[in-house]
């Protein structure tokens, strides 16, 4: 049995949350029971991952995608009023960290992704708010268009959606979750390939006129390794069972 307190304070200071400026509430968003045996981790904090966290008999869930993103100052939905309300009655724990997770660069989003795809990393690249939260990397197995789409099948069971621009496959800019727009920023980098989650209508189009290959690989999918490889932190470091929580979706 594990502390609350010493788990969150763990977390924050191992990503480092206070350097980071960022819409979510980075940390502890929901405050329940002291005494932590199991914790449950996800992508994303929904009903549903809520309901399964309870069924698992875990003591505080931690996720990427919290409860609260800016200014909360009412509560004026049922939704939002049975998503706090369960966590209350059952005495739970939520904490989050979104782009703490996305910038860390030994288990964040994009160094993962990087590792996982078989590029090699070069630096991180994007500022935001003062922190860089992408990476570039360096094809240096060769690998196709092709030989992608296999790799990401298996370790996602998604295939990706892929614009391409031009015949290279170098050097690539990687940022996780909604960064469609930030094609620019990997075209700034002299990228001639550009990895994320989701698109926003106009990014193809930009990426075209720029000449510069885009992939889609799905928001959910781009963002949850790094989730999983905390909880083998937190497994290993407290000595608690830990279960990550699957719930994946087509966006």
């Amino acid at each position: 049995m594990t502390n609350r307190d010493q788990i969150i304070i763990f977390i924050n200071n191992f990503l480092n949350i206070s350097s980071y400026k960022d819409n979510s509430s980075n940390g502890l968003q929901i405050i329940g029971k002291n005494d932590v045996k199991k914790i449950a981790l996800g992508v994303s904090y929904s009903l549903e991952f809520l309901e399964k966290s309870i069924e698992l008999n875990c003591d505080i869930m931690i996720v990427h995608h919290g409860l609260f993103w800016g200014k909360i100052d009412r509560i004026d939905n049922s939704i939002l009023k049975e998503r706090i309300k369960k966590v209350f009655d059952h005495d739970l724990n939520l904490a989050a960290y979104h782009l703490p997770l996305d910038g860390n660069e030994e288990i964040g989003n994009n160094v993962s992704l990087c590792n996982e795809l078989g590029f090699k990393f070069d630096k991180m690249f994007c500022d935001y708010e003062g922190k860089k939260i992408g990476t570039l990397c360096t094809n240096i197995n060769n690998i196709n268009f092709k030989d992608l789409k296999k790799i990401m099948k298996n370790k996602f069971d998604s295939e990706p959606i892929i614009f391409k621009n031009n015949e290279n496959f170098k050097k690539i800019g990687i940022i996780s979750g909604a960064a469609g727009s930030l094609v620019i920023d990997a075209l700034k980098e002299n990228c001639d390939t550009f990895i994320t989650g989701e698109t926003k209508e106009g990014s193809p189009a930009l990426a075209k006129e720029a000449g510069i290959n885009i992939i889609y690989m799905g928001h959910y999918n781009s963002e949850k390794i790094e989730i999983i490889k905390l909880g083998k932190i937190l497994q290993k470091e407290f000595n608690i069972e830990t279960e990550f929580i699957d719930i994946p979706n087509s966006i």
